[in-house]
């Protein structure tokens, strides 16, 4: 996910300090004027990380998409991908973050610091 991410910024002209503003009810994050479509998979506090599909405060339309995720870990036995919350730190929430930006085939994956501690988001590119 790291060379995704690399490439998406390149490709925009995206830089580590600029501004940008998401929004869970609209499944979005602009920056520099362009919308990218996301998934909001997860947030973290203190050392815990929870599944943003386990978060009744994230709109349903924020979380698209990581019900494969879930069901990726069932089939394969894979209780970091099933159980709603883990600790690890920060670790465990980009493994995490990783994990579902490769199943929902992401462009890029952007973790953001909140008020709370963290949030973790897969996006996608601009549509056409």
């Amino acid at each position: 996910m790291a060379s995704r991410t690399r490439a998406l910024r390149t490709r925009y002209g995206l830089g580590p300090g600029d501004r940008f503003d998401w929004d869970l009810t609209q499944s979005q994050l602009v920056i520099k004027g362009t919308r990218f479509p996301l998934v909001t998979v997860g947030t973290m506090s203190g050392d815990t990380f929870r599944w943003a599909w386990d978060d009744e405060s994230i709109p349903s339309e924020g979380k698209t998409g990581l019900e494969q995720v879930r069901a990726f870990g069932e089939a394969n036995g894979i209780p970091l991908l099933t159980e709603p919350s883990n600790t690890g730190g920060l670790a465990s929430g980009n493994e995490c973050l990783a994990v579902a930006g490769r199943l929902l085939g992401a462009n890029a994956v952007l973790v953001d610091r909140t008020d709370a501690g963290f949030i973790f988001f897969a996006l996608r590119e601009p549509p056409s």
